[in-house]
């Protein structure tokens, strides 16, 4: 169970070089109280020029980008472009390397594709650490 108030609504902001994860993600994580999908981008670029300007609190993003900028990549522009976002990364791949890439990247967490309540629970966990992460500064 989430600590998060459902009342408060929380945006989220997809981003994956396939089209058709974009719109499921968007579809299950907009049916959830209290989370907003606050918008989508399919490729790095989209998305550090989207995210900057968004309402979002969380950046879910796919590690493996096409396009030219890698979701390691696209973390690490965050970072800078976009510091009170937190990303949460998405994957294929099972952590190992890419785990550690990711959260070297300055990623909040990581979670498999396939696992639709390890997303949502890890969504949640990220949100919680990040209001947490608010309240004590």
């Amino acid at each position: 169970m989430s600590a998060l108030d459902p009342a408060q609504r929380h945006g989220v902001f997809i981003v994956d070089d396939n089209e058709s994860v974009c719109a499921l993600l968007t579809e299950y994580l907009g049916t959830e109280p209290g989370l907003s999908v606050c918008g989508s981008a399919t490729s790095g670029a989209d998305a550090l020029e989207k995210i900057p300007a968004s309402t979002c609190e969380l950046a879910l993003v796919d590690v493996s980008l096409g396009g030219g900028m890698s979701g390691i990549a696209l973390v690490r522009h965050l970072r800078k472009a976009a510091p009170t976002v937190r990303c949460l990364m998405l994957s294929a791949h099972s952590g190992g390397a890419f785990l550690a890439a990711a959260l070297s990247a300055g990623a909040w967490g990581y979670v498999e594709k396939g696992d639709p309540d390890a997303l949502l629970a890890e969504v949640h966990r990220v949100l919680e650490l990040a209001t947490l992460d608010r309240l004590h500064y």
